[in-house]
């Protein structure tokens, strides 16, 4: 009979060791799970992560790809002639039919020590002047060494402005060509520090 009992109790002892060894392993297994969908999850988190950052580089790269196709093409159209002649020929376009009455020629008169590049006067049908205007073009190939910016200018140009009698300058450079505000098309922009002063900056003609 004591015998009977001993082996009862032990093989009680030993459910209860088998039981706790069971439940310790079904939370190993439960740990397990979690930590394999924790390491799924943050795996696909980061493979989006990086294929979001892809995606952002790869149209980066399109974009710059694309600004310098335009700037080659640019640069092409304007093989063999100087921004000058470029804005001169494209306003002797409009001339006949929009400026019958206007004066657009080469600034040539050195005698004040400095000039524009081209003077603008327009008269009514009375032959007095509305409006004249300065005007200054300046294109990245010229100042490649020191990278001018486009205030540089500004001043020197005004001068000139006041010297040839003109009432307006303009400025239409291809200047600062990585600057998000010159790039968003036609840039106006008037310099309040002398007078009458009106910007124009990477005109696409």
């Amino acid at each position: 009979m004591q015998k009977l009992k001993k082996k009862l109790a032990i093989n009680e002892a030993i459910q209860k060791i088998e039981k706790e060894r069971d439940e310790l392993a079904n939370v190993v297994k439960i740990k397990d799970t979690e930590k394999q969908l924790l390491e799924k999850s943050l795996s696909e988190k980061y493979s989006a992560e990086l294929k979001e950052k892809d995606a952002i580089i790869k149209h980066k790269d399109e974009e710059i790809a694309l600004r310098k196709d335009m700037k080659l093409k640019l640069s092409t159209k304007m093989v063999g002639e100087t921004l000058e002649q470029h804005c001169e020929t494209e306003f002797n376009k409009l001339r006949p039919t929009a400026f019958q009455r206007a004066y657009f020629e080469k600034d040539n008169n050195t005698k004040s020590g400095s000039k524009g590049d081209f003077i603008y006067r327009e008269t009514d049908e009375v032959g007095n002047e509305i409006i004249s205007i300065m005007f200054e073009m300046k294109n990245e190939g010229d100042e490649t060494a020191t990278k001018k910016k486009n205030e540089d200018f500004l001043k020197e140009l005004d001068k000139d402005r006041t010297e040839k009698k003109c009432e307006y300058a303009v400025l239409v450079s291809f200047l600062e060509a990585d600057s998000e505000y010159y790039n968003s098309g036609i840039a106006c922009k008037v310099d309040y520090t002398v007078a009458k002063h009106y910007h124009r900056s990477n005109a696409k003609f």
